[in-house]
C-alpha cells in the first residue's frame, strides 16, 4: 500500500489538505485541491497557512534568533553546549531568516533522512532531533510542532558500560592531586579528580554533581539533597543517603569547596588521561561509564530493580534503568537459576517426608 503523503488525506471521494496551527477553535485548516497537486504545492500552502492562522509569536524573528533566545532560558542545562551545537545545525539545514513555524515535518524529515544517508548514528540523530523538538515545546506550547510526525530512528540496544571497580580506583588514583601552576605559585587541589571520585562513589550523573550546593550536604546526617532533573519523565528534588565510600569522597569535595558548575568535557578529558595512564583505551571510556559501573554494582547486590531507580535518580517505572543493569543481567539470573534449583530439591524433601503410606501398605510390611 502507498504511503499517505503528510497534511493529505480523501474525504468525499476528494483529496483535502489539512493542517493544524494551534490547538484552540479554528486551528485545523483545510482546502480541496485535484490529486495531481505536487509535494512543493502541498508545503507551500501548509506554510501559508501556519504564517496567517498561527500564534503572532510564531512569525517573530528568525529561526537563528528565535533559538538565541530560547537558549538563553536554558543557561543551566548541563548539557548546554551539546544542545546549542545540535540546534546550530537545524538552523544551518533549515535556514536562519525563517520564521520557526514556517518549518514543515517534510523538511526536518529530508534532514533525518540526509543525516541517516551519511551513516551518522542513530542514537545521534535521536539526540539532534529531541534538541529541535525540545525548542518547539518550549518556545511554541500551544502550536503543533512540525517535529511531530518526522521519522525517529531507531534507538540502538543498550550495551553494558561497566568498568572494573579496581580500574575505577586506579585511574582515579593516577590522576594529578594538584593542578598545574607557574612556579612560586600555590599548589590547588584537582578538583576534576575530586568530582570524578564523587561520580565514582555515588553513580551521580555529571549534571547533578555541577548542581550539589554547601547547604545540600548534611555531613552529621551522612546525607545529600540533590535537585530535580529534567532528563524523560523528570525527577523531583530527594535526599540521598550516602554510603560510606560516598561519605569520605562528598566530605573531601565539601572541604575543597568543588561546589558550582564545571567543564563536562574537560572532567571527561581528565578521566581519560587517567585510564590512560593505567593502560585502558581512553576512547572506549567516558565519565558517564562511572554511573553506570556504579548501578550495575548496586544491582548485583540488591539484585531489585526498583533500588536502584531510586539510586540512579530515574522516574518510577523509568525504563531507562535496564541500561544500567544489564552488565549485571547474566550474573544475577545465573545466581536466580542456582537459588531456584536449591529451593526446589528442599520443597521435594519437605513433601516427600511430609508424606505417610497408606494404612494397608504399613500393615502388609
Amino acid at each position: 500500500m502507498p504511503r499517505r503523503r503528510p497534511h493529505t488525506r480523501t474525504k468525499n471521494g476528494k483529496l483535502q489538505l489539512f493542517v493544524r496551527v494551534h490547538h484552540g477553535p479554528g486551528g485545523l485548516r483545510t482546502t480541496t485541491r485535484e490529486k495531481t497537486v505536487t509535494p512543493a504545492e502541498i508545503e507551500a500552502w501548509v506554510t501559508e497557512q501556519r504564517l496567517k492562522y498561527g500564534p503572532a509569536s510564531d512569525v517573530a524573528g528568525g529561526l537563528r534568533a528565535t533559538v538565541a533566545t530560547y537558549l538563553e532560558t536554558r543557561t543551566a542545562m548541563p548539557t548546554l553546549a551539546q544542545h546549542t551545537a545540535h540546534l546550530e545545525l537545524w538552523v544551518q539545514a533549515l535556514g536562519a531568516d525563517r520564521p520557526p513555524m514556517s518549518v514543515t515535518t517534510d523538511e526536518i524529515t529530508r534532514v533525518i533522512d540526509g543525516w541517516m544517508k551519511a551513516g551518522l548514528a542513530n542514537d545521534t540523530i535521536r539526540k539532534r532531533r529531541s534538541a529541535l523538538r525540545t525548542f518547539y515545546a518550549r518556545m511554541y506550547p500551544k502550536a503543533l510542532s512540525p517535529v511531530k510526525g518526522s521519522p525517529n530512528p531507531k534507538a540502538p540496544k543498550p550495551e553494558a558500560r561497566e568498568i572494573a571497580q579496581l580500574n575505577i580506583d586506579a585511574a582515579i588514583q593516577a590522576m594529578p592531586t594538584y593542578r598545574s601552576t607557574k612556579p612560586g605559585a600555590p599548589r590547588r587541589l584537582s578538583l576534576s579528580k575530586l568530582r570524578l571520585r564523587l561520580m565514582a562513589d555515588t553513580g551521580f550523573p555529571p549534571g547533578i554533581v555541577a548542581q550539589l550546593t554547601p547547604f545540600a550536604f548534611n555531613p552529621r546526617t551522612g546525607q545529600v539533597r540533590v535537585s530535580s532533573r529534567e532528563k524523560g519523565e523528570g525527577v523531583e528534588p530527594r535526599t540521598i543517603t550516602l554510603v560510606d565510600d560516598a561519605l569520605v569522597s562528598m566530605k573531601a569535595f565539601h572541604a575543597a569547596n568543588a561546589y558550582g558548575r564545571f567543564a563536562l568535557s574537560s572532567c571527561n578529558r581528565s578521566f581519560k588521561r587517567g585510564c590512560k595512564a593505567i593502560g585502558l583505551e581512553p576512547r572506549n571510556v567516558t565519565q558517564y561509564d562511572l554511573r553506570h559501573s556504579y548501578l550495575t554494582q548496586y544491582y548485583r547486590v540488591t539484585k531489585d530493580e526498583a533500588t536502584v531507580q531510586r539510586v540512579g535518580l530515574h522516574a518510577p517505572g523509568s525504563r531507562c534503568t535496564h541500561r544500567y543493569t544489564i552488565a549485571a543481567h547474566a550474573e544475577i539470573d545465573a545466581a536466580s537459576a542456582k537459588a531456584f534449583s536449591r529451593a526446589r530439591v528442599q520443597l521435594r524433601r519437605a513433601t516427600f517426608r511430609s508424606q505417610r503410606l497408606p494404612k494397608k501398605v504399613a500393615q502388609n510390611r
